[in-house]
């Protein structure tokens, strides 16, 4: 099966030079030439910066006529050599918004997912860029996609991650990773 193209578009606060060299090795282990580094938003309310940086690329697409939009955050951590292939290649048909991994939700049917959390690694359609840049700004902007009501599809099992470390959102050291199974994980 052929990878689809699919550029990464990354969000990046500049001064976090502690997750820059773990990006941009991810990029070189996933031999992922094809990415868009684009500056985090900093706000006086962290929830506010993320939703404006999300919003700022899903905005890009749909101005540029994009099918699909793949987000991820600068603390993405990939689980295999073939981790962000077997992402693309298992993009569904049929999905408002792909989620590489979540931390929390109800599990529906056939990898549907609601009441999600996490944003690390997604792929917004473009069916969808219209409501996705409607989610309030004051919002923790995973919580208030919910709200939508969106078709969120999750990859099975996980491909990506988001790498513990000291969270601007939360200010502290958060790992989400430890409430997984590691069947829940892709490995190759």
């Amino acid at each position: 099966k052929k990878k689809p193209k699919m550029k990464l578009n990354i969000i990046h606060l500049p001064n976090r030079k502690d997750r820059e060299s773990s990006m941009l090795k991810q990029l070189l282990w996933q031999e992922i030439t094809d990415y868009k580094i684009w500056p985090g938003i900093i706000h006086e309310k962290p929830v506010t910066g993320i939703c404006r940086a999300f919003k700022q690329i899903v905005q890009s697409a749909k101005d540029n006529n994009e099918i699909m939009c793949c987000i991820g955050e600068d603390d993405l951590s990939f689980t295999s050599k073939d981790s962000w292939k077997y992402f693309l290649d298992n993009i569904p048909g049929y999905f408002d918004m792909y989620l590489a991994s979540f931390y929390s939700g109800l599990i529906t049917f056939n990898n549907r997912i609601e009441k999600y959390r996490g944003n690390s690694l997604i792929i917004v359609h473009s069916k969808f860029y219209d409501k996705f840049l409607s989610i309030p700004e004051n919002e923790h902007i995973d919580s208030a996609a919910n709200d939508l009501k969106g078709n969120y599809v999750f990859c099975k099992p996980f491909p990506a991650l988001q790498r513990a470390g000291f969270s601007a959102n939360n200010m502290a050291v958060v790992n989400y990773n430890s409430v997984l199974r590691e069947e829940h994980i892709y490995r190759g």
